[in-house]
């Protein structure tokens, strides 16, 4: 929970555990790909394959991380929004609220406002020109922890009077990330809700992070499956790219006995709930918010170190990892005909279906 709010319902992917979902039968070709990618600051540690890394900030003037901005006490005040920043307008495929206060979703032909109030964190943003990373995805996220609503924004600046932002997009928490419409972009090229999937320390403090993880890899196939709602750039026809959505799940067999105790509970996170892929970017980047609890231990462990027998990174490849298989079936923007990967051989279109039902466990008190 965040403030009295549910963050989506138990059942939704972002909460479903995956520790017995079967396993998707490209796993290994599709995390041989992946594997392949390596960041450049990994491979000059001497490192050959793709490396699970923390993206987070460590100090409340520090500018990484995925910072978020909660209200308890009220709800956010609106403020004007205007979309084209830095020429890139996704206003059709965004939601914003009119002069009345009723939420609207498409390309707003009347003044729009977004519950953005002044001086809110901006994702890699200090605030001023002069700290402002050209061409990062300056996210805004507001959690509305009295009326439980999230909202997301995209490539944000502030101006004299609101905020211009490339795409704004509005859950009610007490549903699902599917409430959107399929197809739409949103703060992540994925399409999907971004706060549901963010590392934050507190729940590592709390000894349990009850939900999947966010991260990104360097290529996207022209896909996704739930909770991806976007697809992926069209010219990424290769069907041994991940696909917008795809859900990966750290092995049962990973020994974490030699972490310490704030990684083991992260371990523990990716064995039963899983990373889900959101957005290109570098791999194997987790997102996280900012707290000084990340420099104790975890950034030591997951961030740092040469290639060796002392190293304790994870690799992100297919001797650590598993693709799960998706109770959705994969939309795609092309016709792949059949898909082989280790013998096995299936037909891609009509979209194959899956066979099997998930599970959730009831969440106790949900309302």
């Amino acid at each position: 929970m965040v403030g009295n709010c549910y963050v989506f319902q138990p059942t939704d992917e972002w909460n479903r555990p995956i520790e017995s979902d079967p396993v998707d039968f490209q796993s290994d070709c599709i995390l041989d790909r992946m594997a392949a990618q390596v960041a450049s600051g990994d491979a000059s540690r001497g490192y050959a394959t793709m490396m699970v890394r923390l993206d987070v900030g460590t100090m409340t003037q520090d500018t990484y991380g995925m910072r978020y901005n909660l209200f308890t006490a009220a709800s956010p005040a609106h403020t004007p929004i205007t979309y084209g920043t830095d020429g890139e307008n996704y206003s059709d495929e965004s939601d914003w609220f009119d002069a009345q206060g009723v939420l609207r979703s498409g390309a707003p032909g009347v003044p729009a406002f977004f519950p953005f109030p002044a001086g809110m964190a901006i994702e890699g943003w200090g605030g001023t020109t002069a700290t402002d990373p050209s061409g990062g995805d300056r996210h805004i996220i507001v959690v509305d922890g009295v009326a439980c609503r999230l909202y997301e924004s995209w490539n944000t600046v502030r101006l004299a009077n609101g905020y211009q932002a490339s795409n704004t997009a509005a859950w009610d928490m007490a549903l699902g990330n599917n409430q959107r419409p399929a197809g739409w972009t949103s703060g992540d090229a994925a399409g999907m809700a971004i706060f549901p999937g963010v590392l934050r320390y507190s729940e590592v403090a709390s000894g349990s992070i009850p939900h999947a993880l966010r991260f990104t890899a360097p290529m996207a196939q022209n896909a996704y499956a739930s909770p991806g709602r976007h697809l992926g750039p069209s010219g990424n026809r290769d069907v041994t790219l991940p696909f917008y959505g795809a859900r990966f799940r750290l092995k049962a067999s990973f020994d974490a006995s030699g972490y310490s105790a704030d990684t083991q509970v992260l371990i523990e996170a990716l064995k039963k709930y899983g990373l889900i892929f959101a957005d290109q970017g570098t791999g194997a980047y987790v997102t996280g918010d900012n707290d000084p609890g990340f420099d104790v231990d975890m950034l030591a462990e997951l961030n740092q170190g040469n290639a060796g027998p002392a190293s304790k990174r994870i690799p992100f490849d297919k001797d650590h990892w598993e693709l799960v298989q998706n109770p959705n079936a994969v939309t795609r923007g092309f016709n792949p005909g059949t898909i082989s990967c280790n013998g096995v051989t299936t037909n891609a279109n009509p979209a194959w279906q899956p066979n099997w039902t998930p599970s959730c466990p009831p969440m106790a008190n949900w309302p």
